[in-house]
């Protein structure tokens, strides 16, 4: 199946439920460990007809931009700006130490 239509359609029937949205990535993401570690060789003569695109990467990072984009709309919808302004700063710089590490 396509990953945009699967995952639009997980977004649009989730809407705002973080943790419904992170539990469809996290499902993508298994998809795909298991199919990089050789996992779903015994599934290979039904997958050319029933499996997700990529092995479940492709929906991963579109459902992962889905998640971040939920959780952003979430946060500055919230009464506490300040507090969510902060956290995108803290994850933010985290995500940015490894680049640094060199210097």
């Amino acid at each position: 199946m396509e990953p945009y239509l699967l995952c639009s359609c997980s977004q649009l029937f989730f809407e705002k439920r973080v943790g419904a949205i992170a539990t469809v990535w996290a499902f993508f993401a298994v998809c795909n460990i298991a199919q990089f570690a050789g996992w779903l060789e015994w599934f290979s003569p039904i997958r050319t007809y029933v499996w997700i695109i990529g092995g479940g990467s492709f929906p991963a990072i579109t459902m992962a931009g889905c998640l971040v984009s939920t959780v952003y709309l979430r946060g500055f919808s919230a009464k506490h700006e300040s507090k969510f302004s902060l956290y995108l700063v803290v994850f933010g710089a985290a995500a940015a130490a490894p680049l640094l590490g060199d210097f």
